[in-house]
């Protein structure tokens, strides 16, 4: 067996090893600015193909490109207020809710009483 052969593979290792602590230190440092960028990105991919439908169609450039985003954000803003909508219900329904478990058993044990003739001991 090759000292050298061992040493070259060992050495290829520790490098491949060391650029992968690197990169994964480089992308946590970054995150401030990576996760924005990718939403931003992301958001503009998902945009892209109504964006060329509008301009294939005859609308100006600036307008196909304000027009979805703004439909975007209305449905997010819509959705959002949906969401605040259940919520306030569902804490409204709480205590009602709370209740209901209790109300279930004491349905069941009547039942188990006088169908099956089970008592409670």
């Amino acid at each position: 067996m090759d000292i050298s052969n061992i040493n070259s593979t060992s050495l290829k290792v520790l490098i491949r090893l060391l650029l992968a602590i690197a990169v994964v230190f480089v992308l946590i440092e970054t995150k401030q600015l990576l996760v924005p960028l990718f939403f931003a990105v992301l958001f503009a991919y998902a945009l892209y193909p109504a964006a060329t439908k509008l301009e294939s169609a005859g609308m100006p450039r600036i307008l196909t490109t304000f027009f979805p985003i703004l439909t975007t954000l209305v449905i997010l803003a819509g959705s959002i207020y949906g969401v605040i909508l259940l919520v306030a219900s569902f804490t409204e329904d709480l205590p009602q809710i709370r209740g209901q478990p209790t109300d279930n058993i004491d349905t069941f044990k009547q039942f188990a009483q006088t169908a099956v003739g089970i008592s409670e001991p």
